[in-house]
């Protein structure tokens, strides 16, 4: 059984949406705690298939149509499921990272419809947990990990910062947009104020969505996008702040001797 196993969702219905957000995950994580060990057998990214992955598939998990409930009750369970996956020894092993995008500016991230309807979402799945007798201090540390993966405007504000790669997409096809590339690398806060950086009317459709596997590839700069303290750093710091994803990044690289010298100080 892996050590940590997070359930990896995504708003994003493409194909490549889980491996989009599977690779910004890991180099977060690599942020995170600099030692993780990130293969399978250590660390395991699930994926929700289903009426769940239906859910999460053009925004559905927010609607308050009868009609959905039923997709909307099985992502709901499966995310609850997460939550509360323990190891043999009873600690903590499960998590969710969602990814929704902020849908503004990240200067408006405060107006941002995706930001309430998400806490209204994570409210209900709280109380799910407070029906299993959770309380408290618990209730809290469980909730912990259910974190936001949450871009301004979209996603691409993160994928389109590999801005050496997409030179060379965009040379690969029409060529046009390397000075804005450039300009980006110059300012990469920027790309959290673009609106919609995927549509045509940006960039003329050079990139699009279709390209953010190979953007998200080796080299992407985690730390440097990181250091633009806009809404990728705002990402890590909520994973900084889950104690149990901690202490569980750790145990997928401490010996057995060290795990055993910690269960018995």
């Amino acid at each position: 059984m892996p050590v940590l196993r997070i359930l990896a969702l995504s708003e994003d219905g493409s194909d490549h949406a889980h491996a989009v957000v599977v690779a910004l995950s890991k180099s977060m994580l690599k942020i995170v705690d600099p030692a993780v060990q990130t293969q399978k057998e250590k660390l395991q990214f699930d994926e929700e298939r289903g009426d769940g992955r239906r859910a999460m598939c053009a925004n559905l998990w927010r609607s308050t149509k009868e009609k959905d409930e039923k997709v909307i009750r099985a992502l709901m369970r499966a995310i609850v499921t997460h939550l509360l996956i323990r190891d043999d020894e009873g600690r903590p092993s499960g998590f969710v990272f969602f990814h929704y995008d902020g849908d503004e500016a990240f200067s408006n991230r405060e107006g941002s419809d995706a930001r309430r309807h998400f806490a209204e979402f994570r409210c209900k799945i709280a109380q799910q947990i407070q029906a299993r007798g959770v309380e408290g201090d618990e209730l809290t540390r469980i909730m912990s990990g259910l974190i936001a993966i949450e871009p301004f405007y979209c996603i691409e504000a993160w994928t389109y910062q590999h801005t050496d790669v997409a030179k060379k997409i965009c040379a690969r096809g029409c060529g046009k947009h390397l000075d804005a590339f450039d300009a980006w690398a110059r300012n990469r806060g920027e790309l959290d104020e673009v609106t919609k950086p995927w549509d045509p009317a940006a960039l003329d459709g050079c990139l699009r969505k279709a390209h953010n596997v190979e953007l998200t590839g080796p080299g992407f700069p985690a730390e440097v996008v990181l250091n633009v303290g806009k809404s990728f750093y705002e990402t890590v710091d909520r994973m900084t702040d889950c104690p149990d994803l901690l202490d569980a990044l750790q145990r997928t690289y401490a010996a057995p001797a060290t795990q055993a010298a910690s269960k018995h100080p």
